[in-house]
């Protein structure tokens, strides 16, 4: 399995922030400008943390904010699912294959069914489909692209960046003391959304 995430039609693959930094500022009580970019910075390292560099891999193994990726398999499965990760699950764009001869064919969005919650989401093949057969020896021979991550992000979430930002802003320096260490509040904001499996 390869995950990726696709390009914005700008060329640009950054995340969107899942905070703003004047909420940052806010929740820090900051009030002058001097910091912005410091603060700005945490703002996406703790988002990182979240949701992974590029929306995949954080220790969520959940899309925080809505981005594009793409899932290649090196052929369609012997069940009759496909299941996505990094919930939740918005759409499926597509369905593609490479078929026996090579020549990349999409896959009729009339062959299946999308399931979604929050839990995650999946392909489920029709009770009259049949995955195609497709080229041997290929790691990409079916991709398969997906909307995932929330419109609005949940305020759980929020708030846990925000406490992320606090303790960053508060210790800039590695330390081995107690005040290092995430605050306890974090965990437990984040821990309903953590999912199991893709991670």
């Amino acid at each position: 399995m390869l995950l990726s995430r696709v390009a914005t039609g700008d060329g640009g693959v950054a995340l969107a922030a899942a905070v703003s930094t004047a909420d940052a500022k806010a929740h820090l009580n900051v009030l002058h400008t001097t910091d912005d970019d410091l603060i700005a910075g945490f703002v996406s390292v703790a988002q990182q943390h979240l949701e992974g560099e590029d929306g995949l891999g954080g220790v969520l193994g959940r899309a925080v904010v809505r981005h594009t990726l793409d899932l290649a398999l090196p052929s369609f499965p012997a069940s009759r699912v496909i299941e996505l990760p990094q919930p939740p699950l918005v759409s499926v764009t597509h369905v593609k294959y490479l078929d026996t001869d090579g020549v990349e064919q999409t896959f009729s969005s009339a062959s299946y069914a999308v399931h979604a919650d929050r839990t995650g989401g999946y392909i489920k093949l029709k009770p009259d489909a049949s995955w195609p057969s497709t080229e041997s020896d290929v790691d990409d021979a079916v991709r398969i692209r997906f909307v995932c991550g929330y419109e609005a992000v949940p305020a759980p979430l929020k708030s846990a960046l925000l406490l992320h930002v606090g303790h960053l802003y508060l210790n800039r320096e590695a330390t081995g003391a107690a005040s290092a260490v995430l605050p306890l509040a974090w965990k437990a904001l984040t821990d309903p959304y953590k999912t199991h499996g893709w991670i």
